[in-house]
């Protein structure tokens, strides 16, 4: 976790829970450290990254189920507990959380989000989703017919995770993934409405660039702040190669705003003093906007 500085938040205080990706089948540590380093030292709070179950020896909702408890587990000061932070006398709970999830990742971040308001269990203060698998449907949608045969995520996959993940097979898969735990897209309106504040990035060369605009779409006209970010010449996982992919830093490094922003908010201290240079920053880099049918723009298509 990042560093407890001068007259900053005290260490523990501000907690980032990581839901890694890897398609439901795989845990991609490597790859993720270095956005999580960034967003660790930028925002000085501690990175949880729980390793819940994986398919095909644990299919859903085992994955999901472990992430509530662990979920419920922070809340009530784990952090602190596994530390000894709390035998010095510091706050055994955490004051501020924000909830992440990256590709699959994003997927269960999002059912975690439902199961958090369903349960009536500490909302997040801010939810950041990168790339997310939103629909885990086999009615494939434009951006997947676009990019059927991606090489990093190609259509074969949402097949391969219906059958490993959900349990499903493809002739009997229709209309059993509209579980909202299962493809968040179906989330009744009742309870995206209660949803935090969320910022999507996406990449225009993926093949769930769909699910992250429908996403985003239906957070909003719900009344939800949500922002879409689309870096139109990075493909799916971009967050593994910031790195060395301008672009992909770029992403990583607007969401890094985001979360400093949630975190800010949730300290009682309103809106972050970057605000205004984060908006300027966006507005340099975004040139198309994709409309919606409530006046907002739903996203914004990065150079």
């Amino acid at each position: 976790g990042g560093k407890e500085t001068e007259g900053g938040p005290p260490w523990g205080s501000r907690v980032l829970f990581y839901v890694h990706g890897g398609a439901f089948i795989a845990s991609l540590h490597a790859a993720d450290m270095g956005a999580l380093t960034k967003w660790a030292k930028e925002n000085n709070c501690v990175i949880i990254f729980p390793e819940y179950g994986l398919a095909p020896e644990n299919p859903f909702p085992t994955g999901l189920n472990q992430l509530v408890d662990v979920w419920e587990a922070v809340c009530n000061g784990l952090v602190a507990q596994v530390s000894g932070m709390d035998a010095l006398g510091t706050s055994p709970k955490p004051t501020t959380m924000t909830l992440v999830g990256e590709s699959a990742g994003g997927n269960l971040a999002a059912a975690l989000a439902v199961k958090i308001v369903t349960h009536k269990l500490r909302k997040p203060d801010g939810l950041c989703l990168a790339y997310p698998c939103l629909n885990l449907s086999c009615s494939p949608g434009p951006s997947r017919i676009v990019h059927g045969f991606d090489p990093i995520l190609p259509l074969g996959i949402m097949y391969a995770v219906l059958e490993s993940y959900a349990g499903l097979h493809r002739e009997k898969a229709f209309g059993a993934e509209k579980n909202p735990t299962m493809s968040p897209y179906h989330t009744p309106d009742s309870i995206l409405e209660q949803f935090p504040r969320t910022h999507i990035m996406a990449g225009g060369f993926d093949p769930l660039l769909d699910d992250s605009v429908d996403f985003n779409t239906r957070l909003q006209r719900m009344g939800v702040h949500s922002t879409l970010e689309v870096q139109k010449c990075l493909p799916h996982g971009f967050v593994g190669i910031c790195d060395f992919v301008p672009a992909a830093m770029a992403a990583v490094h607007n969401a890094s705003r985001f979360l400093g922003e949630s975190f800010h908010r949730a300290d009682g201290k309103g809106d972050h003093p970057d605000n205004a240079n984060r908006a300027r920053a966006l507005n340099r880099t975004r040139n198309t906007s994709y409309g919606s049918s409530n006046g907002m723009s739903p996203g914004r298509v990065a150079k």
